[in-house]
């Protein structure tokens, strides 16, 4: 517990201060978007605390202080004065013995009750009612009795114990009025184990989260949306999947598996293809090309339509299907291996050459290189999946495939059929930077 609720000492003329704390203990759990997960026979062949503090406050003053003619109305103590002077800096009050330390309630017109409590507005109210009390008192002695010093002490004592409470009064009518409350260091002691367990989904959530620090996981680069007056468009490319990882095959099984299951084949999976790679944001369209290559990169790539309704909560839906694709088409437990459906493509499509360069420093044995490239491919679908969102189409993507994207999805003919909106979404840095001549873009 901090001091900001502190209970005053207990004398014998001020009033004691209850204070009741009432911990609980609240969790709160998140809700991953749905995702439709297919079974593994599709890709085969054949869930704080909040602190409540209640105060009990003893009517102390409503006798002591009342305005009637009482005898309690017509004398005070020496710690009531003090604790008035408290709230009055300018008064001054002398005395030769206890007695002296009285006022009439018959000269003043308020009772003094609020003092005690911090009001700060009843200051100047109370200060006329006294003037003839203070004028009329005798000065006090620099050397006084030893009955003076002691109550002197007293009187300090419970003016110190005082300020205490005005101090946790006011923290308590700031946090009333305001609506805040005070900022509270809570240990771990004080949680129930509840607290720190996690449900099924708050685990997703967080393996979601871990595999962002993952420097060795592959990324989904995706634009923002693009529209064509009925949808948004979300252009997505991936991360290295190994340079003879062809995308082609991949897609003939995908769209295979849907037939088979009689369902619409997904948008994702009829635009997924492969474009080369571009040196980010490069203004002259600069290539990436691998060491002592004379051909670009290539890159994986797709496009995502969502409604505009809710078009953030259906791109992540879609997103969390393609990855869960990739990663079953890329697991241990896939018949056939990746690595035989792998060779099954190459053979039967007559890219041998790409055979031909992995014996070269695979082996030549064909059972070797299937083992090798299987094993390799199922450290790929292992692999976690990153996302970057709201980047531009000259972060990955040359100016053709840039031209060739707006042609198929947009139906424009030149930069004058462009919205000045799309091409900031094109080219990052428009319209601070130049776009290249329409009719020159080629492949």
């Amino acid at each position: 517990m901090d001091n900001m609720f502190s209970t005053p000492k207990k004398t014998s003329n001020f009033p004691v201060q209850e204070v009741e704390e009432v911990f609980g203990t609240t969790n709160s759990g998140e809700t991953n978007s749905g995702e439709v997960m297919e079974e593994d026979d599709n890709y085969s062949s054949g869930a704080g605390s909040d602190k409540e503090i209640k105060e009990k406050n003893n009517d102390f003053h409503h006798n002591s202080f009342s305005d009637d003619y009482s005898e309690k109305s017509k004398h005070r103590s020496v710690v009531d004065i003090f604790q008035f002077a408290n709230f009055q800096p300018g008064f001054f009050y002398s005395y030769n013995n206890t007695s002296h330390f009285s006022m009439k309630s018959d000269n003043c017109d308020d009772s003094l009750s609020d003092q005690f409590s911090g009001n700060e507005d009843d200051g100047s109210k109370n200060a006329g009612s006294h003037d003839g009390n203070r004028n009329g008192e005798e000065s006090m002695d620099e050397g006084g009795s030893g009955d003076e010093t002691a109550d002197e002490n007293k009187a300090e004592e419970v003016e110190s114990d005082g300020e205490s409470k005005v101090a946790s009064d006011d923290d308590r009518s700031y946090t009333s009025k305001k609506g805040k409350t005070p900022d509270k260091n809570i240990s771990s002691d004080e949680e129930s184990d509840d607290f720190y367990n996690n449900d099924a989904e708050e685990v997703a959530k967080q393996k979601e989260k871990f595999s962002s620090l993952n420097e060795n996981g592959l990324d989904f680069v995706v634009t923002k949306g693009i529209s064509d007056g009925e949808r948004l468009y979300f252009v997505v490319s991936l991360g290295d999947t190994v340079w003879y990882n062809a995308v082609n095959p991949i897609k003939l099984q995908l769209e295979m598996m849907y037939e088979k299951k009689k369902s619409k084949v997904p948008f994702y999976v009829e635009h997924l293809g492969e474009h080369k790679l571009r040196v980010e944001y490069s203004a002259t369209n600069e290539m990436v090309f691998p060491p002592a290559k004379k051909y670009p990169k290539s890159r994986w790539t797709t496009v995502i339509a969502t409604s505009p309704i809710n078009p953030q909560e259906e791109l992540m839906s879609q997103l969390k299907k393609f990855s869960n694709h990739f990663k079953k088409l890329h697991s241990a437990s896939l018949v056939p291996s990746p690595g035989q459906r792998w060779m099954n493509y190459t053979l039967n499509s007559g890219n041998t050459r790409v055979i031909e360069v992995c014996k070269s420093y695979m082996g030549d044995d064909d059972n070797v290189v299937i083992d090798r490239i299987n094993k390799e491919l199922i450290v790929l679908g292992n692999k976690p999946h990153k996302y970057s969102h709201n980047e531009t189409l000259d972060k990955f993507l040359p100016d053709y495939y840039i031209k060739k994207f707006l042609q198929d999805f947009l139906n424009a003919t030149s930069w004058d059929s462009i919205s000045e909106k799309v091409k900031k979404i094109c080219y990052k840095g428009y319209p601070n930077r130049q776009l290249p001549d329409w009719n020159k873009i080629s492949i």
